[in-house]
């Protein structure tokens, strides 16, 4: 059935399987890996629901629930260090954290 339903919609595998991945609502294992490949990702963030989502062209999307903000800021400042290799941005990336959690406090 998957396959003529695919085939029937036209979508790729990498989409059928998502839509039946999300279906299931499986909770992932430490041991479990699944790679996606996107020609034109587009990544964005609800803060509302601590949702990262990466679409294709904005159409197609994967939906990562229980992504915090935090776990963001970890990331881009892990990427400005490791991948960039640059200590000034990362250091001025902390320094804007610190101020806006301040101002956060403040409120």
């Amino acid at each position: 059935m998957g396959i003529k339903l695919q085939q029937s919609l036209n979508i790729s595998p990498a989409i059928y399987f998502t839509v039946k991945f999300t279906q299931l609502k499986t909770m992932l294992h430490s041991e479990t890996t699944i790679e996606y490949r996107f020609k034109d990702a587009y990544l964005f963030y609800c803060k509302h629901h601590d949702t990262l989502g990466v679409s294709e062209a904005h159409e197609d999307s994967i939906q990562l629930s229980g992504v915090t903000s935090e776990n963001l800021n970890d990331f881009i400042q892990t990427y400005f260090e490791y991948v960039l290799d640059d200590a000034p941005m990362t250091e001025y990336f902390k320094e804007r954290l610190s101020k806006v959690k301040e101002s956060v406090e403040d409120e």
